[in-house]
């Protein structure tokens, strides 16, 4: 139901959240990515 992401430096953290009753973290080191923009249209 429920996302966030959080972009850093160091890489983007994005935790979900289901119904308050389960929360799942991911973590994503920056080397993974070749290039990185930011887009602050949202």
């Amino acid at each position: 139901e429920h996302a966030t992401c959080f972009a850093t430096k160091n890489g983007i953290k994005v935790t979900v959240e289901n119904a308050k009753c389960v929360q799942a973290n991911a973590f994503i080191q920056s080397y993974r990515f070749s290039s990185c923009s930011e887009n602050h249209s949202l």
